[in-house]
């Protein structure tokens, strides 16, 4: 390992992409180059799945004659409404591009309902090691002391019940950390 502080880093970084006038690109300009890429496609497709779930709320929310709510654009139920439809739509999209995913979602679906409970442990869905730490590296489910929680836009479209309150703040602090 070499330790360097931020400094030297930055320093070192900047002296490797300096060239001359009329000089080619050096690999660093390349990586830069393809970082900002898809720096640039992350953040488009996160709008845009922002964009789907406001969009599939604010239909619910026009189509709920409830009165408590008329002074907010989107009601609760909405929302919650439409986290149900876009994960649905989430799932279908992941099973497309990534197959190993699929098979392994389609082994979830294909359990029993009495054993689609969040929290759970890997030997009560029966899945491998390498399928949790697929699932892991992919953001479907976070491991906190042998128990396994799933985010909300996993959880609703493979059919998961919330046995207990999900941590998800603890959770959340511990990944920020780099804790998970």
């Amino acid at each position: 390992m070499v330790h360097a502080g931020v400094s030297e880093l930055r320093a070192a970084f900047w002296d490797h992409g300096r060239r001359t006038p009329g000089a080619t690109a050096t690999a660093s300009d390349h990586l830069l180059l393809f970082y900002r890429a898809e720096c640039g496609i992350k953040m488009v497709w996160l709008r845009w799945q922002a964009l789907r779930l406001l969009k599939e709320a604010a239909a619910r929310s026009l189509e709920e004659k409830d009165e408590k709510w008329q002074d907010r654009f989107l009601a609760p139920s909405a929302m919650r409404g439409a986290l149900e439809a876009c994960s649905s739509e989430k799932i279908s999209e992941v099973r497309i591009e990534n197959k190993a995913l699929a098979a392994i979602f389609d082994k979830l679906l294909s359990l029993d309902k009495s054993r689609r409970h969040i929290p759970f442990s890997r030997d009560e869905l029966g899945l491998s090691g390498d399928e949790m730490t697929w699932l892991e590296q992919n953001g479907v489910i976070l491991g906190d002391g042998g128990q396994y929680y799933m985010p909300e836009i996993f959880r609703h479209g493979l059919d998961f019940d919330v046995s207990t309150r999900p941590r998800v703040m603890a959770l959340a602090r511990r990944a920020r950390r780099g804790g998970l």
